[in-house]
Parts: C-alpha cells; sequence; structure tokens
C-alpha cells in the first residue's frame, strides 16, 4: 500500500548490485583492451578474468537480494490495494472510526500520496493515527472527510470554521470549538477535497468582508476578465496554477501579447464556463480548437490543442487538474 516506500526501498537494494555490475563490466572491458594491445598471456588474461567474474557474480548476487523483497512486497502491496478497491460502503464507513474506541475523531491532514489520499486522525482517548484510502473512492469519502475535518482536534465535538488560509495546493483550516475555543492547531487538508466538502454541508461560514467581497464581483467583472482590454477579442487561456489564495491565469490574445491575470480562489466556481472558453482556444490566433492530447497527474493536466488554422504546432496548456475536471466535460476530442 505505501507505494513511495516501495520505491525508495527497491532503489536502496539495487545499487550495490548496480555499482558491483558496472565495475564488472568496466573491469572486463579493460581487459580486453589490454589483452589486445600486449602478447597473449594465458594465465593471466585467465586470472585477470576470474577477477572480473567474481564481481559479475557478486553483483548479480546482491541484485537478486534486492529485487526479491521489492517483489515480493510490490505482490503484497497490489493485493492490499485491490482489497481497497473493493471496499463496501461499511468498511469506508469503519474505517473512520477509531479502532480502539470506536468514536469519530477529527481528521487534521488529508494528503495526495501518488494514488492514495493519506489521512491523519486523532481519537480524543486514544491518540492519532492514520491510514490510506485509494483514489478512486474520493466521491465515496467525500461525506466522510466532511463529518470528520469539521470536528475539535481536542475533544472530537463539531466545530465551526474561524478562518481559512488557501495555500496553493493545501488549505489550512482555523476551527473554533464550543468548548476549547480556537485554540486549536490547523487542519491541513489538500484543497481540491477543501473545495469538494466545503460546497454543502458543512459548518463553514465566510466572515462579512468576504461576502461584501464577493458581491462585489460582477458578471461584467468575470467578462472583462476574459477579453483583451486592448482590442476587446477573446483570449486563449493557456495556464492556471493555485498561488496562494489566488488562481495565476496566463492569457494570450491573438493581437496583443501574453497578460497574467489573478483571481481570488473563492472565484473558480464562477469562472468555470469562462475557462472553458477561453482554455480550448488557439494560442496563435484564438479560435476554437480540439483536444488532440492530454496528459494527466494529480496537480497538473497538459493540453495539446489542434488548430484548424495552426495545426497541431500549439504551445501545451497546463492547467491546473481541479479546473480541468470542472471544464473537461463535452469536450471535443480529435479521434
Amino acid at each position: 500500500m505505501e507505494e513511495g516506500y516501495v520505491q525508495k526501498r527497491k532503489k536502496k537494494r539495487n545499487i550495490p548490485g548496480i555499482i558491483l555490475l558496472i565495475l564488472g563490466a568496466l573491469s572486463l572491458l579493460n581487459a580486453i583492451f589490454m589483452g589486445a594491445g600486449m602478447d597473449w598471456n594465458p594465465n593471466y588474461v585467465g586470472g585477470y578474468f576470474l577477477y572480473v567474474y567474481m564481481f559479475m557474480v557478486i553483483g548479480i548476487i546482491l541484485m537478486v537480494i534486492g529485487i526479491i523483497p521489492v517483489l515480493v512486497t510490490s505482490k503484497k502491496d497490489k493485493k492490499i490495494r485491490m482489497k481497497l478497491d473493493s471496499m463496501s460502503q461499511s468498511d469506508l464507513v469503519n474505517m473512520f472510526d477509531c479502532p480502539g474506541s470506536g468514536n469519530k475523531g477529527a481528521v487534521h491532514l488529508i494528503k495526495l500520496e501518488k494514488d492514495n489520499f493519506l489521512v491523519k486522525q486523532r481519537c480524543p482517548p486514544k491518540g492519532g493515527r492514520s491510514f490510506r484510502i485509494p483514489l478512486t473512492l474520493k466521491d465515496q469519502s467525500i461525506p466522510h472527510f466532511r463529518d470528520t475535518v469539521f470536528r475539535c482536534y481536542k475533544c472530537g465535538q463539531g466545530s465551526t470554521v474561524d478562518h481559512v488560509k488557501s495555500l496553493g495546493w493545501w488549505t489550512l483550516i482555523k476551527l473554533s470549538c464550543p468548548t476549547h475555543g480556537n485554540n486549536l492547531p490547523y487542519h491541513k487538508i489538500w484543497t481540491n477535497i477543501f473545495i469538494e466538502i466545503s460546497n454543502e454541508g458543512s459548518p463553514i461560514k465566510f466572515s462579512a468582508e468576504s461576502e461584501r467581497q464577493i458581491d462585489s464581483i460582477s458578471q461584467s467583472d468575470l467578462d472583462n476578465l476574459f477579453t483583451c482590454p486592448g482590442c476587446g477579442s477573446k483570449v486563449a487561456t493557456f495556464l492556471i496554477k493555485p498561488e496562494n489564495d489566488q488562481i495565476l491565469v496566463k492569457q494570450k490574445c491573438p493581437n496583443h501579447l501574453e497578460k497574467v491575470r489573478r483571481i481570488p480562489l473563492m472565484f473558480k466556481d464562477q469562472c468555470v464556463s469562462y475557462f472553458r472558453d477561453s482554455v480550448f482556444r488557439c494560442y496563435e490566433c484564438g479560435q476554437e480548437a480540439t483536444v488532440e492530447k492530454v496528459r494527466f497527474s494529480p496537480r497538473w493536466t497538459l493540453i495539446n490543442l489542434s488548430c484548424p488554422t495552426h495545426g497541431n504546432k500549439l504551445p501545451t496548456h497546463k492547467i491546473w487538474s481541479i479546473v480541468y475536471s470542472d471544464i473537461s466535460k463535452g469536450v471535443e476530442t480529435t479521434p
């Protein structure tokens, strides 16, 4: 299950064998070149090759010693992943209950680790623990994340949000507990998860200042963000990335140079239709283009477009995967 641990272990165990194999190969080549430039001496050459073969055998043995445990661990790891992927809803519910007390503790860390979520939880009577949930079970886990993230770190009872700090991939949540107040550690939650659990059913409340800021953004303001101020043309958006509590957007007008915009993260949902309209436009001319190739990672989506005029010789659009998942529905892809 611990993918990062498996890879680190594999690399560490293989290094001695690889080094000795390289030394053996270099010694063998050296012997061949030396033998070609000197008088033939069977005793010397035979002894030299015996020395080289000793290195080769030791190297192969060490490689085997290093590889076998990794293969066994990887096979065991695969079985664990298959078991987790087939978990039932009741199994998922039990995962969020403390195995010692049966209580629902406070989840204070949700971190993406390759194809899993690393979850850290604290039960008031029993202390802290950690467990992993496959990325494929994200949607089924959202209600459980919502129920456990907004709990007091010290006592586990439901709490309200005092304030939130957005740090790109991370969202730091300060809670206010009816018993312990706001003298609590921050909960560190992957931003993608925070966005989903704070949409509905959560105790999060924005301050009056934040509400006034939201109300101050009009539809015309959003329209202006995605049109060129110089000529009024629609722009092509080729970069979207989180930057603290904002979304950094890079755009290109067909008639002017590139422009950088910064949009508060809280307006992400209002901008989805604008992102969808501008991301799938040709970088050179701004006309609508089709998707030729998409490469995914948990954080980034790289998009290669094909324009009717300029073909597919265009810069790659680098889009924050959270935004891409919102804008990609119904997008036409080149066969």
